[in-house]
């Protein structure tokens, strides 16, 4: 695993650097970059797993660079960190899977690389299900939402749509519950790819709306919090 930390302060890097050290296994790699150039250059050759991020990176955004380097590198696990709490909604620009204040790193680390941890594992997962005499394996980090309709429950991917006669219930068994939830009798979204959310509706990234049901209303609040690290 190669956990990066980009921030421009050295204070603050080599504080971070040191609160990480005991979560490296032994071949695990810890680097730290103060300028968007250097990590930019860097990713274009090298894998990252987690970016530890600063959202204000001396006269630039922290959340523009993640925007570039999530282009090359998708599958990062990125965690904002920043002194402010007015960047709690831009963020939702980009996909990350934290976003803490840092006077509250201390308390929160062992969160912070849990849920960054649940997430590198899921995305080499994949969802099985039968379509007839099928089998059909599909990776969870593309499922975007499920959806039942009358019979049939169609799963919505980034690239295809597949379907199955599998209940929705029996599939929200076997998926994440770090990673998707169930918003309403006949949906499941992942919050990997939900652009907006508010207390009754959900938007996709690809603009689909998805209602939110009385019934799974404080569920998805608790679990949209716990995925973004805001409780």
């Amino acid at each position: 695993m190669k956990i990066v930390i980009c921030d421009d302060e050295c204070t603050f890097l080599q504080s971070m650097q040191e609160k990480l050290i005991p979560y490296l296994k032994k071949d695990d790699q810890l680097l730290l970059f103060d300028g968007a150039d250097q990590l930019l250059e860097y990713v274009q050759y090298s894998n990252i797993d987690i970016l530890f991020m600063d959202i204000e990176l001396g006269g630039e955004s922290g959340i523009a660079l993640v925007s570039k380097v999530l282009e090359i590198r998708p599958k990062c696990q990125v965690v904002y960190m920043t002194n402010h709490v007015e960047y709690v909604s831009d963020v939702y620009t980009t996909k990350h899977c934290y976003y803490v204040l840092k006077d509250q790193i201390d308390g929160r680390l062992d969160s912070i690389m849990e849920i960054a941890m649940q997430k590198l594992y899921y995305r080499n997962r994949k969802l099985i299900i039968t379509d007839g005499s099928a089998n059909i394996m599909i990776p969870m980090d593309e499922i975007t939402y499920i959806e039942r309709v009358k019979r049939v429950t169609y799963v919505y991917t980034l690239g295809a749509t597949y379907k199955t006669r599998e209940r929705i219930e029996t599939i929200a068994d076997r998926m994440p519950a770090s990673c998707f939830v169930r918003c309403h009798n006949s949906y499941i979204v992942s919050f990997e790819h939900v652009r907006m959310y508010s207390r009754t509706k959900i938007i996709m990234e690809n603009g689909v709306g998805i209602t939110i049901s009385r019934r799974y209303a404080d569920q998805v609040r608790d679990l949209f919090l716990a995925w973004g690290g805001l409780s």
